[in-house]
C-alpha cells in the first residue's frame, strides 16, 4: 500500500504542479509515489531516454517510495478501455489511499485526458466483478491539480517549506529547460522567465491562504468538517479577502 500516489501526463508535470505537496507529505510520515502516463517522447526537446533518467534523479530528491511509468502513447492519450485497465491495475497493485491527478480541463489534450483517464481507472479499479488481475479496490478520493487552465481551488496546501527542494526535482529536467546555447526550438517551460513565472504562481496561491508558497487542489465532493472550531479556531486567519483587514 502507498498513501500518495500522484499522476501525471508527463515527466516532468508532476514536480511542476504539485512536488511540494508530495514533499510535505513525505515530512509527515505519509508513503509517496509518481506514475507518469508517457515517456514523453512527442515532446519537443530532449528524448524519452533524457526523461526517463532525469525523473530518477527528481524521484530521489522528492524522496518517493517508487515511480513508474505506464508507456501510454504521448500526444495520444485518450480514455480507451485499455489505458484505463492499465491504471486501474497500478491502482489495485500499490492501492494508494488518495490520488493526484491533472485537472480534466486543460488547453494540453494529454493532461485533460490523463485526468480522465485516472478518474475512470480509478472507478473500474473498484469493481469486484470487472475482469482484472488482483483484488478490487478503489483510492479514497482524487485531488486534482492544475496545468494550463485555472479553476477555483477546493483547498491549497502550503509548501513554503518544501519550496526550495521542489525547484531541485524540476530542475533535474534540463532538457526541458532554459538553456542558452540549445538549438532546439523554446516551449512554455524552457523560456528564461519560467521560474518567474513558477514563483508568482506559487506566490498567488499562497497569499490566497496567509503563507508564501501555495500548491492548490479541486475536488468533486463538498469536504465535511467535523469540528469547524478545530479546524479553523487554532489558526488567527488573515480576513483580507473578506472584509479588507487583517487580524493583528
Amino acid at each position: 500500500m502507498i498513501d500518495v500516489l500522484a499522476f501525471g501526463a508527463h515527466p516532468d508535470d508532476v514536480e511542476i504542479q504539485c512536488g511540494g505537496t508530495l514533499l510535505k507529505m513525505h515530512s509527515l510520515g505519509y508513503t509517496t509515489g509518481i506514475a507518469d502516463l508517457t515517456r514523453g517522447e512527442m515532446g519537443t526537446r530532449g528524448t524519452p531516454e533524457e526523461r526517463q533518467l532525469e525523473a530518477e534523479a527528481s524521484a530521489k530528491i522528492l524522496k518517493l517510495t517508487f515511480r513508474e511509468n505506464l508507456e501510454l502513447p504521448d500526444g495520444h492519450l485518450q480514455v480507451t478501455e485499455a489505458f484505463r485497465q492499465k491504471v486501474a491495475l497500478l491502482l489495485r497493485k500499490h492501492r494508494p489511499k488518495i490520488l493526484l491527478a491533472p485537472y480534466f480541463k486543460d488547453s494540453h489534450p494529454d493532461h485533460a485526458y490523463g485526468g480522465k483517464l485516472v478518474f475512470e481507472g480509478a472507478f473500474i479499479a473498484g469493481l469486484r466483478k470487472y475482469d482484472l488481475p488482483d483484488e478490487a479496490y478503489r483510492p479514497a478520493t482524487i485531488l486534482y491539480y492544475p496545468s494550463h487552465y485555472e479553476f477555483s481551488p477546493s483547498f491549497v496546501i502550503d509548501i513554503t517549506p518544501f519550496y526550495s527542494e521542489k525547484l531541485k526535482a524540476v530542475y533535474c529536467y534540463q532538457s526541458q529547460l532554459y538553456q542558452a546555447k540549445s538549438q532546439e526550438p523554446s516551449t512554455n517551460i524552457s523560456s528564461p522567465d519560467f521560474q518567474e513565472r513558477l514563483d508568482l504562481r506559487s506566490r498567488y496561491y499562497g497569499e490566497s491562504i496567509g503563507v508564501r508558497y501555495g500548491e492548490p487542489f479541486w475536488v468533486h465532493q463538498l469536504v465535511p468538517v467535523e469540528d469547524p472550531v478545530a479546524l479553523f479556531g487554532e489558526k488567527r486567519l488573515e480576513w483580507n479577502g473578506m472584509f479588507g483587514l487583517k487580524t493583528s
